[in-house]
């Protein structure tokens, strides 16, 4: 009996997954509805000039830039899962004439690296740590 749910569960993922990459993306509602409420934004950019450098941070290496004030009050911005900084674009360009934004590739995302280590809430706190 538990043999045939797990081959019904494996079926079902299976089945999920080739119908997910078999839609185009212009049949897309995120992408292409006609009412602007349910399209996603395009993915802002990080203002120019950008110069983004690599820190050595526990055994990999952290993607990170900073705009604005050497002396500005420090704001970190740390972007979801399955993202990267380019998120944060739109905040940057009004906040980097006051503030000092740091922005940071969380591990195994953006252009920061990744380990074969399990990630953790505490590895990942350890990387913004020693960042800062």
């Amino acid at each position: 009996m538990q043999r045939n749910n797990k081959n019904t569960i494996y079926l079902f993922v299976f089945a999920l997954f080739h119908f997910l990459t078999s839609i185009k993306s212009e049949n897309s509602t995120v992408l292409n509805s006609e009412y602007p409420w349910l399209r996603l934004p395009p993915t802002p950019q990080l203002p120019y000039p950008h110069h983004g450098q690599y820190a050595q941070i526990n055994n990999i290496s952290i993607w990170y830039t900073i705009y604005g004030p050497e002396n500005g009050t420090p704001v970190l911005f740390l972007h979801g899962g399955l993202s990267n900084s380019d998120y944060w674009g739109l905040q940057v360009q009004q906040l980097q004439s006051t503030y000092k934004c740091i922005l940071m590739d969380s591990r195994a995302q953006g252009r920061s690296s990744s380990s074969s280590a399990n990630i953790t809430y505490d590895l990942m706190t350890s990387d913004v740590v020693s960042l800062t």
